[in-house]
């Protein structure tokens, strides 16, 4: 993404981060592991050394917390559907036995970065794992033998490109309500700029061109 900060993406009009923390509202302590503004009431720490993984990540989100509670979610900043994954790692958390929960990938292995696991024994494979930095999250965390949870109609999928980007805002644009303009008073202004630039106004998309503007609007 050029160095673009993926925490303050914005996605169907509602920054990356915003839907992730959104995902987890309700946890009794919440903790950002990262350089980006958070809202009030979210912790927000680096590992040590900066730069240095997210195995070493989740080791200091953890180290943040004063307070455990039972559980810990465990989620990348880039999850454009959190919630609806994290509604399925619940579910199978309150349904059945085990200590380590992922969301299955599509490669059918385990999300490492979209799990809910329990905060004892999480804290203890940290500690069993030893020096995070610059090591693997599937070291730190495949220990625990999460049980792997189907996403449902959950959309588990990460953002790594501007593609991705492009299809999740789609995918959201799709799901709001449809919303209605009065073509009338697109009518001139689409005649005037068709003869400023020589093109025939009987080939326009007038609703291609409003698509767009909403996506560049939503998306800074």
């Amino acid at each position: 993404l050029g160095g673009v900060s993926k925490a303050d993406l914005v996605v169907g009009g509602v920054r990356l981060l915003d839907r992730v923390l959104g995902a987890v509202a309700d946890a009794a302590t919440t903790v950002v592991v990262g350089r980006v503004a958070v809202p009030q009431g979210v912790l927000v720490t680096l590992e040590d050394p900066p730069g240095t993984g997210p195995a070493a990540g989740i080791v200091a989100g953890l180290d943040a917390v004063e307070r455990p509670a039972e559980w810990t979610a465990v989620l990348a900043c880039d999850l454009p559907d959190a919630a609806g994954a994290v509604a399925a790692l619940r579910a199978a958390a309150s349904g059945g036995e085990g200590d380590a929960f992922a969301i299955r990938n599509r490669e059918g292995g385990p999300e490492w970065l979209l799990g809910l696991y329990k905060t004892a024994s999480l804290r203890a494979a940290a500690e069993a794992y030893g020096d995070p930095s610059n090591r693997s999250v599937g070291g730190l965390l495949g220990p625990l033998e999460p049980r792997l949870v189907d996403p449902g109609d959950a959309l588990p999928g990460d953002l790594d490109t501007w593609a991705d980007h492009a299809r999740w805002n789609a995918h959201y644009r799709r799901r709001r309500k449809p919303m209605t303009e009065d073509s009338t008073a697109w009518g001139p202004f689409v005649e005037r700029a068709c003869r400023a630039v020589g093109v025939d106004p009987g080939t326009v998309d007038t609703r291609s061109i409003l698509d767009m503007t909403r996506e560049v609007a939503h998306a800074g």
